[in-house]
């Protein structure tokens, strides 16, 4: 499913899929917004609907309606087809640059068109008729108005105005017409490890790019179109302290609105296995009630940890359970001799125990091995207590 290389699924359970038409971009003079109707919405909790329904007089005749978004969100609009032409739908913020526009088929259902995340402020919308001719023109205009601060923030394009994001946090955005990218930035304070997880599309391939602070591509994956909607690891990065840069956009395909959700982990360059360790005599030595992440390269990769048990005690072994991948967790005593061999289960990204030991004092090992299922580049993370 990916271009440069396949990653472990983790699925989210959802559907989302829009068939619709787009056009290109335009700017218009905000005088023309002086007689917007103002939407009403049937709340001002945090997520409110506005329902319209209005008549065209011909193919000539635009209608234009304002919403106030008094925070950070999302809008998400839905048209109610009509059966002899195309009903068009453009968002446009106050200085009347356009944000979106598409259109619904010709039909008589109800058609889910776009959905856009915008900053708090004014925002106009307008209906019109995109492809074909008639008189007395009816349409239906749903309007979803969500607040919530974790998607993006059009116009988020360039690395000026790019949507600050906070790392461990996830995002959802919507990709733009052909050829623009959806910019966030974020900033670490410390040395470590970026891991990056995203949607497939449904109906288009998406491009996740990492980018320095000058711009630069330091990674570039491109996930095929999938038939559900799927999060996937995409990639783990080394990253020294500084301000860095997620781009997400639509390689190709037949829809140029496609919903897409990514996350980050940041993971202290402490916390995380350094290479090479695939050996007793090169393993990275932990300790007991710290969590450790590791990463499997490939399905003969070992990764090799030493612990000390400085009393007789009994040793419980975390691990988090992934959707795709399950391991062979081997624990060996000084002398490399194998104790007890613990299995992972593929599951449902809990962390859980996989089994306990009641250890004499000394020196131990932990080799973490492939078992089974998804083997490339699989992040990992485990406990001792």
């Amino acid at each position: 499913m990916f271009k440069k290389v396949t990653a472990l699924l983790v699925t989210l359970c959802l559907c989302f899929s829009m068939n619709v038409g787009f056009t290109s971009a335009e700017t218009i003079s905000s005088e023309v917004f002086k007689d917007a109707t103002a939407l009403n919405f049937d709340s001002l909790e945090e997520m409110s609907e506005s329902a319209t329904m209005g008549v065209l007089k011909n193919q000539e005749e635009v209608k234009y309606y304002s919403i106030e978004m008094k925070r950070n969100g999302e809008l998400y609009f839905t048209v109610q087809q009509n059966p002899n032409v195309e009903i068009g739908v453009t968002l446009y913020d106050a200085n009347g640059e356009e944000y979106e526009t598409y259109y619904a088929d010709q039909g008589n259902e109800e058609e889910d068109i776009f959905g856009q995340g915008v900053a708090k402020g004014t925002y106009y919308v307008k209906v019109f008729v995109y492809h074909g001719t008639g008189e007395t023109l009816p349409y239906k205009l749903d309007v979803l108005r969500m607040y919530y601060d974790q998607i993006e923030i059009e116009r988020n394009n360039t690395l000026q105005t790019a949507t600050p994001i906070k790392v461990g946090k996830d995002y959802l955005g919507y990709t733009d017409q052909k050829d623009t990218d959806d910019l966030y930035r974020f900033t670490t304070t410390k040395d470590g490890y970026l891991n990056l997880k995203g949607t497939f599309g449904n109906d288009s391939e998406l491009n996740y790019r990492l980018l320095n602070a000058k711009g630069e591509v330091l990674e570039d994956w491109v996930l095929e179109e999938y038939d559900y909607y799927e999060m996937t690891s995409i990639f783990t990065k080394f990253l020294k302290s500084g301000t860095y840069y997620i781009s997400v956009m639509q390689e190709n395909g037949k829809y140029s609105n496609e919903q897409y959700i990514f996350e980050t982990l940041f993971i202290d360059n402490k916390q995380f296995e350094k290479e090479a360790n695939n050996s007793i005599k090169q393993a990275n030595v932990i300790s007991a009630n710290s969590v450790y992440h590791g990463l499997l390269n490939q399905k003969t990769d070992k990764d090799f940890y030493k612990f000390n048990v400085a009393k007789n005690k009994t040793v419980a072994f975390n691990f988090k359970r992934l959707e795709d991948t399950a391991f062979k967790v081997k624990v060996l005593n000084s002398k490399g001799k194998v104790v007890k061999t613990f299995t992972t289960k593929v599951g449902d990204e809990a962390f859980v125990k996989i089994g306990s030991l009641n250890l004499a004092k000394g020196t131990y090992y932990l080799d973490v091995e492939y078992l089974q299922g998804y083997s490339e580049k699989v992040l990992y993370n485990f406990s001792l207590k």
